[in-house]
């Protein structure tokens, strides 16, 4: 599921689960461990996808298919995994090489650099579109890494937009072309990883301190109540609505 590249200076971890790279269970808990094996003595870390695709967001025909406690369970561990990479005390850069939607535009977000690489790719946050709540930690990620106006208008708009679009609205920090894609995640977190590892660490604790101080003010209820939602019938016949629309349009 995690493909682990290491390499001189940098480790590069790909996501690599089915045409859509699409979050379960199983994904959200083999990123974690394998930012959590990473920890010590790791310099810097590239994200990316695999094929054209960085990451399509929650396998909700799996959401549809699993049980009552599925939705617990997988919030459970899309923010744990969030935790663990916010957290990540060395150089995080995103190499998105296709769509980054939902889910996948989140985890984009909890990276220090967000690099585009291929203009094709639609980047956008569908949740209200497919009629689910965020996660109270997802939807801080992403207002802490783009900014409160931007990010209401990602959440309320749940749509989809292009490469420019994204960049001129802070969403990805550059484009590049797919074919350097990699190469520019790999001279940032080679560039990086040589600040002194102890003042890297602060730096991103100040910057991500005003999330933290955010999140400590949610109500507990919060949790509770769209773990309730994800599982609720409403929901789950949203959901299914959104699948069967989507899976039913022709491909371009």
């Amino acid at each position: 599921m995690i493909r682990r590249h290491d390499l001189t200076n940098t480790t590069v971890l790909e996501i690599w689960h089915g045409s859509a790279n699409a979050l379960d269970v199983e994904l959200l808990d083999s990123l974690k461990e394998a930012f959590e094996e990473l920890e010590e003595g790791t310099q810097g870390v590239v994200l990316t996808g695999s094929e054209s695709v960085f990451c399509a967001g929650i396998d909700l025909p799996r959401l549809l298919e699993g049980d009552r406690s599925y939705p617990q369970s997988l919030i459970e561990s899309l923010e744990s995994c969030l935790r663990e990479m916010i957290g990540f005390a060395r150089p995080l850069v995103a190499a998105i090489n296709g769509h980054a939607i939902a889910g996948g535009l989140i985890l984009a977000c909890a990276c220090d650099y967000r690099l585009l690489g291929s203009s094709e790719a639609k980047i956008g946050l569908t949740e209200l579109a497919v009629g689910v709540p965020f996660p109270s930690l997802a939807i801080e990620v992403v207002r802490q890494a783009v900014g409160l106006p931007a990010a209401r208008r990602l959440v309320l708009g749940a749509g989809l937009i292009g490469s420019q679009e994204a960049k001129d609205r802070g969403i990805v920090d550059e484009i590049v072309s797919s074919a350097d894609l990699l190469d520019r995640a790999l001279e940032l977190a080679e560039r990086w990883s040589k600040v002194p590892p102890a003042t890297f660490r602060m730096t991103k604790q100040q910057l991500s301190s005003g999330l933290e101080a955010r999140m400590s003010h949610y109500p507990t209820v919060f949790g509770a109540a769209v773990v309730e939602a994800w599982g609720s019938e409403a929901t789950r016949t949203a959901i299914d609505r959104f699948v069967a629309r989507t899976l039913s349009r022709p491909k371009s």
